[in-house]
């Protein structure tokens, strides 16, 4: 039976790190949508696990989750600043007849059982793309971005992206998971295409 990875985000801890707060944190790294990669513009970011402000990414997120099928969408939240807000507008505009996308994800959960205490990915991709299609909700892509700011964080001006992404056809690939710093495995994203 799958184990469902279902995660809720500190956004403030993501954009303003304090030590001691052992929050559930995730950063997209990487994202292109129908061959338009999003700009890693968000720099100095806490990375737990090097434990210093070298993380670049795209943008933070406030949700991250998967039930754990084959076929199930990976479904996430994440905060982008203007420059990629204004690209996901323009793609949703111009229609998005390409739904191709390849995203880098990584999780972080904090093992206060390990010796000594540390962060670690609990579900991730691992340093690689993972290359999937924008799911559908009836007729309707589960790509959305908001207009108005994200007001929990005043500086600087970020926006909430929705987005649920389904296998690519025909692809099967690895999801990486963990419940500590030592307990990891892998669920498998998509299924091969056999003829």
């Amino acid at each position: 039976m799958p184990i469902i990875q279902d995660f809720n985000c500190d956004v403030m801890q993501e954009m303003n790190w304090v030590k001691g707060h052992n929050t559930i944190v995730g950063y997209v790294s990487t994202l292109t949508i129908a061959g338009y990669a999003l700009a890693v513009n968000m720099t100095n970011l806490w990375d737990p696990i090097a434990q210093s402000n070298t993380s670049q990414v795209v943008g933070v997120m406030d949700y991250c989750g998967w039930q754990g099928g084959a076929t199930a969408p990976v479904r996430m939240s994440f905060l982008v600043d203007n420059a990629n807000q204004v690209l996901i507008l323009n793609l949703l505009s111009d229609g998005l007849a390409d739904t191709m996308m390849q995203i880098e994800f990584t999780v972080y959960n904090f093992d206060q059982a390990a010796s000594p205490p540390v962060f670690y990915p609990t579900f991730w991709t691992n340093g690689g793309a993972m290359t999937g299609v924008i799911a559908k909700e009836g007729n309707v892509l589960a790509l959305n971005i908001e207009r108005e700011r994200d007001p929990r964080i005043v500086s600087p001006l970020l926006y909430r992206c929705d987005l649920a992404m389904v296998p690519a056809p025909g692809q099967a690939q690895t999801l990486y998971m963990a419940n500590s710093s030592t307990a990891k495995y892998v669920g498998v994203f998509g299924t091969a295409q056999y003829s």
